[in-house]
């Protein structure tokens, strides 16, 4: 799909995109496709990072102006929200395949890079004998589907939607990612955490290879992205969802939440509920949905967090109580003008 310069009557170079885009002509001096694309991920690495380490009281604030933790952390974030989102394109994939990539994620970081799904706790007989501990993967993993990958995509196709189909990530490109991962696991498995056992190793790659078994096969099924019509016209639909269907999902995510006492489980049904019914959320619908996660996660996981971390609750507190306030406030006005010019 080509595009055309052309020279308005002040003079002004635009782009001028093919016949029956839904995208205007904009001026070349802007930012371009390309670099708002890469803009776009570094976003995508900055929210899912915070979100995944600050405010769930996973790493302090300070960690930010560690250069290891920006090497192996942010970096490692940013790279692999970059293929989520490249494959997103090139496969025209929805939220829910997005949230089934993020399950891989979640195995990826905590199985592969940090190995904190082989942490043997006294409490866990099955823990001990296999070196695998399956109550923290079935909590953490799931977790990084939905703070670390779902809210973040969610929060961004509303604040910084894509403004074209084009791949993001070329040969090379992956190339690079794959040396990076590969050095940065062996760096951190020589150097920090090692598997405690080859009884680990192996359970950590069973739940790896039944994840690429659920993961692979809806994403076969899709189609390759010829247009990126189909996908805009996916982000403005109208909107079907009754207010009584809002009350039962509260209902459901505080069901959820309250016997653990722990409010950031209620964003796994949230954002289930949002891939499920993902053709039909509006751009209010979708910027509700991030004004409840940002209360679950933002607020009142704060209170949770607090019995966790002492040490460095106050200035985790102090980062994500604007953080959150941002994302609402941004979601708001987002929503809003899509509505008002789409």
């Amino acid at each position: 799909m080509s595009q055309k310069r052309a020279e308005t009557p002040s003079g002004t170079d635009v782009t001028v995109p093919p016949p029956g885009s839904p995208f205007p002509a904009r001026p070349r001096g802007r930012v371009s496709f390309r670099r708002r694309n890469w803009m776009r991920v570094l976003l995508l690495a900055l929210v899912g990072s915070f979100n995944a380490e600050v405010v769930t009281y996973s790493s302090p604030l300070t960690n930010y102006l560690d250069l290891g933790f920006i090497l192996f952390g942010i970096v490692f974030y940013a790279v692999n929200l970059a293929v989520i989102e490249d494959l997103r394109v090139r496969f025209r994939l929805r939220l829910w395949h997005v949230l089934l990539l993020g399950l891989l994620l979640g195995v990826f970081e905590e199985g592969w890079y940090m190995k904190t799904l082989t942490l043997n706790e006294p409490a866990f007989a099955i823990a001990r004998v296999l070196d695998f501990n399956p109550v923290w993967t079935m909590i953490t993993v799931p977790l990084h589907a939905v703070v670390t990958v779902g809210l973040t995509f969610v929060f961004v196709d509303l604040v910084y939607p894509r403004r074209n189909a084009s791949p993001l990530l070329g040969r090379w490109h992956y190339v690079a990612i794959i040396l990076y991962l590969a050095g940065a696991l062996a760096l951190i498995t020589a150097t920090y955490r090692a598997f405690p056992s080859l009884l680990g190793i192996v359970a950590v790659a069973v739940l790896t290879v039944l994840c690429l078994a659920a993961v692979v096969p809806p994403i076969r099924r899709q189609k390759r992205a010829s247009a990126f019509e189909e996908h805009s016209a996916a982000l403005n639909t109208s909107g079907l969802v009754r207010r009584r269907e809002w009350l039962w999902l509260l209902a459901i995510c505080a069901a959820v939440a309250a016997p653990l006492l722990e409010p950031v489980f209620a964003l796994v049904p949230l954002l289930v509920w949002t891939a499920w019914r993902e053709r039909r959320l509006s751009k209010r619908d979708k910027s509700l949905v991030v004004i409840l996660a940002v209360v679950f996660l933002h607020l009142l996981n704060i209170i949770a967090g607090a019995r966790h971390h002492p040490d460095y609750v106050v200035i985790n507190y102090l980062a994500a109580l604007p953080a959150g306030a941002i994302m609402v406030i941004a979601s708001l006005r987002s929503s809003r003008w899509q509505e008002r010019d789409g």
